[in-house]
């Protein structure tokens, strides 16, 4: 049964009335958890005696724009985009919090780069064919504001056979320098670099 928002109307007596308004309760919550339409929708529904009322799921209906948001401490949860992606706003800004991007197109740039919504800023790709004397140079994609905590993981096969062995220079926000003990070969350098 569909909701009627008009009953029962002026003057008409309650029990000429009773099934519809009996309809829009049970239009309202259907005793169905989490589905239905009205209150039950997104809710346990109203008759559980220790869990009604509480949600237990949330859909968000994309709108097309950023809300817009009052004074702190008011903040909002709500999705945009094609397909859909969470996003939160208060009055220091907007958080992208599902499916981040992954920078990819910085110039002179090598590997993948993320921000989280927390600040924290990743890193990370490989490098071939390192080089004895100038090093292989690698621009991060995503620049951090402080010096970054930097791992180094090189391929076993290669290095193993020649007994070589790596090291990094010149560390920096922007990228780093890394060096093969042995003339550049086929040498494959892993870099995972995190930080803020």
């Amino acid at each position: 049964m569909a909701y009627n928002r008009d009953i029962p109307a002026a003057k008409e007596l309650i029990s000429n009335s009773q099934s519809a308004i009996q309809g829009n309760f049970q239009t309202i919550d259907s005793g169905m958890t989490g589905t239905g339409v009205g209150f039950s929708r997104n809710h346990v529904t109203m008759t559980d005696a220790t869990n009604g009322g509480l949600h237990n799921t949330v859909d968000y209906y994309a709108p097309v724009s950023d809300p817009t948001v009052g004074s702190a401490p008011v903040a909002s949860l709500y999705v945009k985009a094609s397909p859909a992606q969470l996003f939160f706003r208060n009055t220091s800004g907007i958080l992208q919090l599902t499916n981040l991007p992954i920078v990819t197109a910085t110039p002179g740039a090598t590997g993948y780069g993320i921000v989280t919504p927390w600040g924290i800023k990743i890193n990370w790709g490989q490098i071939a064919n390192i080089g004895k004397t100038t090093g292989a140079a690698t621009v991060f994609q995503v620049p951090f504001t402080v010096q970054p905590s930097l791992q180094l993981t090189v391929e076993n096969a290669g290095m193993d056979a020649d007994g070589s062995s790596t090291s990094v220079n010149a560390l920096s926000t922007t990228g780093f320098t890394a060096r093969c003990s042995v003339t550049p070969g086929t040498h494959t350098l892993f870099f995972f670099a995190i930080g803020t």
